[in-house]
């Protein structure tokens, strides 16, 4: 008799544990994916720039020439006309500077005035 119990409970607790593993995967479909709402958290004269969900937090790295010309990528088309272009970038380099103390008449946070072309 007592073995008979010892294979009900084990039996019993198969089942409970894959009912509760099959919950846990229907939980997992149900929920939805976050949206992300990227903002930049830093961008420095190279145009690398970092991006942070404000929802879920998740963090990305990426390149402002990697987004150039892409049509409503909301995290770096600040200035809104729809597309990431040189508008956008000039006004991130300023205003991400602005925001973080440097000079923004230093002309060498633009690349500086002297230009080599390899002449």
């Amino acid at each position: 008799m007592k073995r008979k119990w010892i294979l009900f409970l084990l039996a019993a607790a198969v089942l409970l544990s894959g009912t509760a593993m099959a919950l846990a995967a229907q939980e997992n479909e149900l929920t939805p994916e976050c949206a992300h709402h990227y903002q930049i958290v830093s961008f420095d004269r190279d145009g690398n720039i970092v991006l942070k969900c404000q929802k879920c937090r998740d963090v990305m790295s990426t390149t402002f020439v990697e987004h150039l010309n892409e049509r409503d990528y909301e995290p770096l088309d600040v200035v809104p006309d729809g597309i990431v272009n040189a508008k956008d970038y000039g006004y991130i380099l300023r205003h991400y500077h602005e925001s973080t103390g440097e000079d923004t008449s230093d002309p060498d946070l633009y690349g500086g005035d002297e230009y080599d072309f390899g002449d």
